[in-house]
């Protein structure tokens, strides 16, 4: 397949330093004309060269041994070439998900290492200038290895060539380098690596004054992301002091590092993920934040209070009344702009569903059904414009939320909603064959979960074991999900709440039981409804052995072995 195609969809490299090869031909000069940078002893072969003499017989000898090799130097001709190749391995190493495995991972290191000693090669030995590898060239092999390596050694040591290589022919950092050192960390969950990377930045910037290693607010954004994904709470104060410090900067006369919209975003979201901060606490913080930006956004093209994201947090922190109104004023300013980044998407709705299921009103289950069709209404009217609706589509995300707000009213027939909303999700699966509509484990065990805590008359709770009995089944027999822990214990415990104390209700539970130990779910979750739903002799006959005596049970692994 083409690289070609990948490095025009995915390309994120600034291609303003094709230019700066200027400043990185001073190499060292010796009889011919160019010698190794040293960078290269570690970071560019994968055994030592020390040598012009060395290079070539290297050269030489794998253009004799792999003719492959050969052919793929023939077809990366140009700076370009080299660079999309680069950038397609670098898209491909990005991919790390739980089917890669380390040997793929370092087999795209070897990769991306050898299309940058072809380009290095050609430059140093046969004196194709166009060819000098640039600071995007090396950010390029930086970012394959902090994606794909096993550690962030060799992208480190790179890094560190370029800060101290300038005499040895190696180009200086950019901005980008530091951000690919940051995101590197950052998948290794080291944030304090991350952010020396800041500071090694800023030393640079203080120690050269070049304008390309300037801090910028895309490098503090990449840092306070690992912040908020840290989920540390502590991330709240240092996130807030690095908006003032960047603000500081802006009244400078820095405007590179001045906060954006994102900046403020991913400084209000450390807030709301603060778990010490009550939903209070953070609606004062998230409102003070919007009156700094508002203050701050005269004549400000990068910051936009008004900004989906930017409201959408303030719809999380509202109670659901305040929320909506919110809601229906960003509706509103949409209509008059036309402008996407102003139109409500799917977070908009659900955080607002979200707002309604905590709000207790019993008007909550009601609301909650008119927002999903009224955010299907807009998805179809903005597909039939041809406008771009993958933000505001109603997801199997929107309907877990609607189910949700179900789960916890107090409606009567709440399973037969939630299943309702289950079977529409499974059709708009069926109809569209898009996978965003593909309902998962959650939306499945929601129902279950209605079932369970269904109240009411004999009538009602026996509707609501029919459908908890109909959806195990139907999952059971289902290809897209597989039932898990919960699953097994929402099931049993609604068979204990819902049908009458006997030799039925203990024979189904058995049943089920058994099914789950073959299935390798027994979770201490499991365990423990087992215990509270069933009899103490019907918990004998399957654990066999009395589970209230001192000496437990032992419960054999092969039951455990999924849970």
């Amino acid at each position: 397949w083409c690289y070609t195609s990948f490095s025009s969809r995915y390309r994120n490299i600034n291609n303003s330093y094709k230019g700066c090869t200027d400043t990185c031909t001073n190499k060292i000069q010796h009889s011919n004309k160019h010698s190794i940078p040293l960078c290269t002893q570690s970071a560019y072969k994968y055994h030592y060269l020390n040598s012009k003499s060395t290079l070539k017989a290297t050269h030489k000898d794998k253009l004799d041994d792999n003719k492959n090799e050969e052919a793929t130097q023939k077809i990366l001709k140009t700076y370009e070439d080299h660079k999309e190749e680069l950038e397609a391995i670098s898209f491909l190493s990005s991919l790390n998900n739980e089917e890669s495995n380390y040997s793929h991972q370092s087999d795209l290191c070897k990769s991306g290492q050898k299309v940058f000693d072809r380009m290095y090669e050609k430059w140093a030995i046969d004196d194709i200038e166009d060819l000098e590898p640039t600071t995007e060239i090396y950010n390029l092999l930086i970012q394959i290895y902090a994606n794909a390596d096993k550690d962030m050694k060799l992208a480190e040591l790179i890094s560190n060539k370029m800060e101290n290589g300038s005499d040895d022919g190696v180009p200086t950092p950019d901005v980008n380098t530091y951000i690919e050192l940051i995101k590197g960390w950052g998948k290794f969950g080291n944030i304090r690596k991350a952010e020396l990377a800041i500071q090694r930045m800023e030393e640079q910037y203080e120690k050269t004054k070049d304008e390309l290693v300037c801090p910028t607010n895309k490098a503090y954004n990449a840092l306070l992301k690992l912040w908020l994904k840290s989920g540390d709470n502590a991330a709240t104060k240092k996130a807030e002091k690095l908006l003032y410090t960047m603000m500081d900067s802006d009244n400078t006369g820095s405007n590179s590092s001045r906060p954006d919209t994102e900046t403020f975003n991913l400084v209000m979201s450390c807030c709301v993920r603060n778990t010490k901060l009550s939903k209070s606490h953070s609606a004062v913080k998230v409102k003070k934040l919007i009156d700094v930006m508002d203050e701050e956004s005269n004549n400000r093209n990068d910051l936009d209070p008004k900004h989906k994201n930017i409201v959408n947090i303030l719809i999380k922190v509202s109670h659901a009344t305040d929320a909506e109104t919110l809601l229906f004023d960003m509706m509103d300013l949409y209509q008059n702009d036309k402008n996407v980044d102003h139109r409500p998407n799917t977070a908009s709705f659900i955080n607002l569903i979200n707002a309604w299921k905590d709000s207790g009103s019993p008007d909550a289950p009601k609301r909650s059904i008119e927002l999903l069709e009224l955010l299907s209404e807009i998805y179809r009217a903005e597909l039939s414009q041809q406008n771009n609706v993958m933000d505001i589509k109603p997801d199997h995300r929107v309907y877990s939320a609607v189910q949700n707000v179900w789960v916890r009213s107090k409606e009567k027939h709440k399973a037969k909603q939630t299943q309702n909303l289950l079977l529409k999700l499974i059709a708009l699966r069926e109809s569209t064959g898009d996978e965003d509509f593909e309902p998962r484990l959650r939306q499945w065990n929601n129902v279950l979960n209605a079932c369970v805590y269904t109240r009411g008359n004999q009538d009602e709770r026996n509707e609501a074991m029919k459908i908890l009995v109909e959806t195990f089944n139907m999952m059971r027999n289902s290809s897209g999900v597989d039932a898990n822990h919960v699953t097994y214990a929402m099931f049993i415990k609604g068979c204990a709440r819902l049908m009458p104390v006997g030799e039925k209700r203990d024979a189904v539970i058995e049943n089920v039981f058994r099914k789950c130990c073959t299935e390798g779910y027994v979770s201490e979750f499991v365990f423990d409804t087992l215990v509270a739903s069933s009899s103490q002799a019907l918990c004998r006959k399957v654990m066999g052995g009395d589970v209230d005596n001192d000496d437990g049970v032992q419960i054999p692994e092969q039951w455990t072995r999924n849970a």
